[in-house]
């Protein structure tokens, strides 16, 4: 009994290129925050950190003239929310 057949590395090495391939779209078209622009032009200013209980706090974030409002809690992920442009 042969493990490696010529079928199963065919179907192994098709597999691993799908792989290869979404991997590659999403480095590329990647889903990104609207308004916000990636790289070193972005600059990212805290503009209010306020508690709201156990562990949890609300974040104000100013990225690239955009609001963004985080709110993290203690042992779970943060929400994070695109709010609007700041309008110089």
């Amino acid at each position: 009994m042969d493990v490696v057949t010529p079928e199963r590395l065919l179907v192994l090495l098709a597999f691993l290129a799908v792989l290869f391939g979404l991997w590659a779209a999403a480095r590329v078209y990647g889903a990104r925050l609207p308004g916000i622009k990636p790289g070193p032009a972005a600059k990212i200013d805290i503009a209010a950190v306020k508690p709201l209980g156990d562990g949890s706090r609300a974040i104000l974030l100013q990225v690239a003239g955009t609001e963004v409002l985080v709110l993290t809690q203690r042992r779970a992920a943060p929400c994070i929310l695109h709010l609007t442009k700041v309008q110089p």
